[in-house]
């Protein structure tokens, strides 16, 4: 039976194990390997003989799936984590390993990075609708206003009113709301079926838990939604109180403060949101160390969209007033017409204002966030892979393998890069940075860059730091023996030496020393090794002193006239004239000496001034084709942290060399890099290892490539260069954005809740405006009708409702814009972190897509121009509704 642990399937007798038969020591079969065995019946065979001795076991444990889809994620790690802590407490010396943690973590942080933008969108969506529910609730009072004041004249109370109102209201908006929960929930089950939904379903139904928290939210919406439908009604009342009161209390004037303290105190409440907000994020890490939405302050966007609301009714009547006066000079009926009634009825033509800067800036929310989100997510797949490949190498490599790496087939462009800690000054207390070298002759064909992380463009940053053309070399000729040169020093220094270093054609370097330095001119000569390999190169003048660190004499060091001596022949090789193609060389004490050509009597020679800076003892100068430092591109923090500037000399450490640099260009950021960790430094590779092969660190090599390849061949190189470095990475650009693309809890997430945020605006909007425009033309039949009796022309009549129309929406999608903007960057400067818990990396920046608002504003301008029409046409010629 293999239900049963005991069963011999099991091995759930321990004779098996603990006494095989027939004995061993007789040649018997051989111990048999255990594979399936119950633990109790393990542990009852070796515990007599055992006792009191720990033992090595595994414990599996399998969750319950339903247990975990009914209850809340939060409560699950919990749980999870204590069960962990009672373990490893309970069994001294356990290991628990509770894989379903990280796996749920890694989920919701992805979740979360779903909700960011449905929470924020939402909330616009929803103060979107409250504000239709209040422009509906308007037109209704507004209506009712005849009827309210003879109900007070009647003798009913504003309490009596007020139940009325109320009891009215509880119908309109919880049986709804009820009827909204099912409906929504049905909704969810029949979009099951969607296609985008089949890669996180399987085809199947969405698990929908409508548990206690949704009913929660459900019961505040409609506490919200019924406070916004009295909202009238209380404005109302209390105007009705505040004229009795003023008509009993004496007239005085009141001071600016006393008329708007309330718009003070709500501004101040928006700017302390729109504050936390940018200073803290809408993101952070709870006391559980998960991340979370602070609700609160999710909330800052819609308050700095009320504020400019806000401010927008207080200031628009002075540019109404402002426009009406001007309009007084112009001979034009319909324009002046239209700015009286906008003037005389601001407050109910700031609801169309209002409503269409609504709408605006919902737009801009709806496109800009969620493109931001989605070109976000991508950039930062580029970051970390800006080529199409990016090939870390963790072995040692030669020459010859870069060779075959760059001859594959299918490779476009082989970038190679070097990748490495140094420290930065001459001591080793000095600070960390990341030093990325690359190859800048063709890396910035291919290599993605964006234009926000540096002033200087993609071109120019690379053509800044690549090396310069190396001078053309000093070659000893064939049959040189000896190498000579005149020098002296001033002062006189004892144990000082002159060292002239060679390097021949395999790259090996030896020294000639010509002996201690004199006080005046002398010529001393020096022997040439007959082991090395021509051509061979004079590379560097030094001088030695046995000492170490910033222990050197400073002295005055005069060179001139280096020759190369054979049998029968002198050359001269160093006559320091013309081009000065010499730096000194970088010491314990930075770039402290220094060299000049001194011209006397129309002879040249060298003027090398040597500080007390040395390494192990050596200083001296080499060939260099600019005289500069190595040209290097540095993060913004590495100036801050060495208070540099461009074109300020440093000395950097890599591998324990000192490496002098010129500060050519600053950066905000460059992908692979994050200056957040460290600064970081930009280098010409070829620049580099020349440099520090000249110092004499020969096994330092390329390290990383940038590889651009053809598409179409991506298999097979990737399958070549994987034996060609068997333990490397190769990171694959494509392969990232695809995981990035098709994740359905992240991309997937916020394309649906765009298109139903577009939907149900434009639902809202629809029935907004109409709702706006019919109240208008109920409200100003006796207007109409006024202005047909005294002579207006149905032209001015026409001119004047299109003009009062065509400024309110002008300035409402200028204001929406501007608002939604700024809106959609607080809300996106809150997001402090990624998906994967990280903070983004590049930074985010604003992505504008204007697809939801040319939708909107075609809508407005459909509803806009059929309402006038309608309007006009019931206007003028329907003159039985007039008289009526």
């Amino acid at each position: 039976d293999v239900k049963d642990s005991y069963n011999e399937f099991w091995n759930g007798d321990p004779s098996i194990i603990l006494d095989p038969d027939p004995p061993m020591m007789f040649g018997g079969r051989e111990r048999p390997i255990v594979l399936f065995t119950d633990i109790d019946s393990f542990i009852n065979g070796i515990e007599s003989s055992n006792a009191g001795l720990p033992i090595k076991y595994q414990k599996f444990f399998h969750v319950d799936t339903n247990k975990i889809l009914s209850n809340s994620t939060k409560n699950i790690l919990n749980d999870l984590r204590d069960f962990k802590n009672e373990i490893s407490t309970k069994i001294p010396r356990s290991n628990v390993f509770v894989s379903i943690i990280p796996t749920i973590e890694r989920v919701e942080n992805k979740i979360l990075f779903l909700k960011l933008p449905m929470y924020i969108i939402g909330s616009f969506s929803i103060v979107f609708v409250l504000f239709y529910v209040f422009l509906i609730s308007k037109i209704i009072y507004n209506k009712r206003t005849i009827e309210i004041s003879v109900f007070l004249s009647r003798g009913l109370s504003f309490r009596q009113l007020f139940n009325i109102s109320l009891f009215e209201s509880f119908f309109i908006v919880f049986i709804p709301g009820i009827i909204g929960t099912f409906i929504a929930y049905h909704l969810l089950i029949i979009s099951s079926n969607f296609s985008f939904f089949h890669s996180i379903n399987n085809g199947e139904n969405l698990y929908i838990n409508l548990n206690l928290k949704i009913y929660f939210y459900v019961f505040l919406m409609n506490i919200i939604v019924l406070l916004v439908l009295l909202l009238p009604l209380f404005e109302k009342i209390f105007s009705k109180i505040s004229i009795n009161v003023s008509t009993q209390i004496y007239s005085t004037s009141k001071s600016f403060f006393h008329k708007f303290f309330i718009d003070y105190l709500l501004l101040l409440l928006f700017v302390v949101f729109i504050w936390e907000l940018v200073t803290k994020g809408i993101i952070y890490n709870d006391l559980d160390g998960n991340l979370s939405i602070d609700i609160a302050i999710l909330m800052a966007p819609v308050m700095f969209l009320l504020g400019v609301l806000l401010i927008i009714i207080r200031v628009f009547p002075l540019i109404i007033n402002l426009f009406y006066y001007l309009s007084k000079h112009t001979s034009n009926t319909g324009i002046f017409l239209a700015f009286v009634r906008l003037r005389r009825n601001f407050n109910w033509y700031s609801l169309s204002l209002l409503l269409t800067i609504f709408i605006v800036s919902l737009a801009i929310m709806l496109g800009g966030l969620t493109s931001t989100l989605n070109r976000s997510s991508i950039e930062k797949v580029l970051y970390d892979i800006p080529s199409d490949l990016r090939l870390i190498i963790r072995e040692s490599i030669s020459q010859d393998d870069i060779l075959t790496l760059k001859n594959i087939d299918g490779t476009n462009y082989v970038s190679s890069a070097f990748r490495e800690t140094g420290i930065i000054g001459t001591t080793q207390q000095g600070p960390n940075f990341t030093l990325l070298g690359l190859d800048t002759q063709n890396i910035d064909h291919f290599i993605w860059f964006r234009e926000d992380f540096s002033k200087l463009s993609k071109t120019k940053l690379f053509e800044k730091i690549t090396k310069p053309t190396d001078p053309l070399p000093i070659t000893i000729p064939n049959g040189a023996t000896h190498l000579s040169a005149i020098s002296k020093q001033q002062p006189y220094v004892k144990d000082h030496f002159f060292w002239i270093i060679l390097e021949d054609s395999k790259n090996r370097k030896v020294t000639v020393t010509l002996g201690q330095i004199e006080s005046e001119w002398t010529e001393k000569l020096g022997e040439i090794p007959t082991h090395l390999e021509p051509p061979i190169e004079i590379v560097s003048l030094q001088t030695y002193m046995p000492v170490s660190g910033d222990t050197g004499t400073p002295t005055e060091w005069y060179i001139d006239q280096v020759k190369a001596v054979g049998l029968n022949q002198e050359n001269n090789l160093i006559d320091f004239e013309g081009e000065n193609y010499w730096s000194t060389i970088p010491t314990s004490n930075g770039l402290d000496d220094k060299i000049n050509i001194i011209v006397d009597n129309q002879n040249n020679f060298a003027k090398v001034d040597l500080d007390i800076g040395t390494v192990v003892g050596v200083r001296g100068i080499y060939r260099n084709s600019t005289g500069k430092p190595i040209p290097i591109a540095v993060s913004k923090n590495y100036l801050e942290l060495t208070e540099n500037d461009i074109g300020d000399y440093d000395v950097i450490q890599v591998y324990g060399g000192f490496v002098p640099v010129e500060i050519v260009a600053i950066l905000k950021n460059f992908p692979t890099l994050d200056s957040s960790d460290q600064p970081f430094i930009i280098i010409d590779i070829n620049s580099l290892l020349d440099f520090l092969e000249f110092r004499g660190m020969v096994n330092i090599s390329e390290n990383e490539f940038f590889i651009d390849i053809d598409e179409r061949k991506k298999a097979e190189v990737k399958n070549e260069i994987n034996s060609l470095f068997m333990s490397s990475t190769i990171k694959d650009a494509d392969e990232n954005l695809n995981q990035t693309l098709v994740d359905p809890i992240t991309i997937l997430g916020w394309e649906v809740t765009y298109y139903l945020a577009i939907s149900l605006s434009i639902l809202t909007l629809i029935l907004s405006f109409y709702s706006y425009f019919f109240a208008s033309y109920n409200n100003n039949k006796k207007d109409a009708f006024i202005l047909k009796s005294i002579g207006i022309s149905r032209k001015s009549f026409i001119l004047s409702l299109i003009f009062e129309n065509i400024f309110l929406l002008f300035f409402g999608v200028i204001i929406g814009i501007v608002t939604g903007h700024y809106s959609a960057k607080f809300s996106i400067s809150g997001i402090n972190y990624f998906y994967d818990g990280n903070l983004p990396l590049p930074p985010i920046i604003f992505q504008w897509n204007f697809i939801p608002l040319l939708i909107f504003l075609f809508f407005i301008i459909i509803i806009n121009i059929s309402s006038i029409y309608i309007i006009y046409k019931k206007f003028v010629y329907d003159r039985v509704e007039l008289i009526k």
